[in-house]
């Protein structure tokens, strides 16, 4: 689905999320998709030659941001209950459902 139509996340995150799975086990089940996904789309942009200094300079320059939200969620993750994080998440997803829809 990602390579097809750019909507790679949405129907893993659905999946997952509609199973009995604690919240902890889907978010490392997220982190290792999306990592892996991640992995393989760099590989194939390598060698596409789409991958240079410049991007380089950008990748360094946008790390901080990176490890900021990283250390955001996991602090905000211990603190949420699971049903609100079920809710927020199936919420955002009809949310960004909706959004494909009109525009």
């Amino acid at each position: 689905m990602t390579g097809l139509a750019g909507i790679g996340g949405p129907p893993i995150v659905l999946y997952q999320m509609s199973s009995s799975n604690l919240a902890a086990a889907n978010r490392a089940n997220f982190i290792v998709f999306f990592a892996l996904i991640q992995i393989i789309a760099l590989g194939s942009y390598w060698a596409s030659g789409l991958i240079s200094i410049a991007v380089g300079g950008l990748f360094i320059r946008f790390l901080p941001a990176f490890f900021l939200g990283q250390l955001l969620g996991q602090l905000c993750f211990k603190r949420v209950d699971e049903t609100l994080f079920r809710h927020f998440v199936m919420g955002l997803l009809l949310t960004v459902a909706v959004l494909a829809l009109v525009a």
